[in-house]
Formats: structure tokens, sequence, C-alpha cells
């Protein structure tokens, strides 16, 4: 999953305030995340079209059966934390807005990822090897 630490004044200024203050009390409530001064932190965000997830955290993700406040990026590593399950960098992109990343994975989605790129990547050692968004064909790509 890509991750970005510590941008909650971001997300407190940006992300649906009032969505995001319900989310915190449903996890405060429930799972008794929090601080005792009732600053409910959320020291996550990820890049909702990158996460990678093992299958036992979607199996409980679903169980758990979490509100629809706020939106993916807020709810599910806050999630990852409150079913305790480990938060890393997938490394789809170096950093939150990363121009040099847009041609391997875009996250605004205003351009596709071409299939040349796709197809020149793998034979690098250090070639990525997942692309976004991919919206040309791709039989006979590679």
């Amino acid at each position: 999953m890509v991750i970005v630490q510590r941008i909650a004044e971001l997300l407190r200024r940006t992300w649906f305030g009032a969505a995001r203050t319900e989310l915190l009390a449903f996890a405060r409530a429930r799972y008794g995340y929090g601080c005792d001064d009732g600053d409910d932190p959320i020291a996550y965000g990820c890049l909702g079209n990158g996460p990678c997830f093992p299958r036992a955290f979607l199996d409980d993700y679903a169980a758990a059966d979490p509100p629809a406040l706020g939106n993916d990026e807020l709810r599910y590593p806050l999630f990852v934390r409150l079913l305790g399950y480990p938060v890393a960098d997938t490394g789809f992109r170096h950093a939150w807005h990363c121009p040099a990343d847009d041609p391997y994975f875009n996250v605004l989605g205003d351009r596709n990822i071409t299939r040349e790129t796709i197809a020149a990547e793998p034979a690098k050692p250090d070639g990525r090897r997942a692309f976004h968004p991919v919206r040309p064909p791709l039989r006979g790509a590679y």
C-alpha cells in the first residue's frame, strides 16, 4: 500500500471533515482508537488506486462492516491499524506528488500508461512492475 505518514493536517483540512470525524468516532467507540484528549489522529493515508492487501485483511475488513464514512484513502489504512495488520509502502510512487512517477503510476488518471512503457519496464532489473491507469489492450504488448 502506498502510504504517506503524518499527513493529518492535510486530511483535517481537505478530506471529508464531518465524515472523517464520524469515522474516527466509530473507531474510538468500537475499537478504543485514539487519544485520551479526544484528538483522534489519522497518521496514515493511502493512494486508493494502489493498495495491496492480504486476503486475511480483506476478510477481516468485510467482517468489521466499516461504515461508509470518509473515503477509501482514509478508511483502508485506519482499518489496517485497527485490525492489527502491518503497514508498508509498496513503492508504486516515491512521494504523494512526484511527477517522475506519473509515466508509470499516475494517480490522477489524466493519462494512460503507454503499451511501450509497459513492454519496456520488465526488461530492466529495476523496472516497474505495477502501472496505473492501463486502458489500452495489452495482448501482444510483450
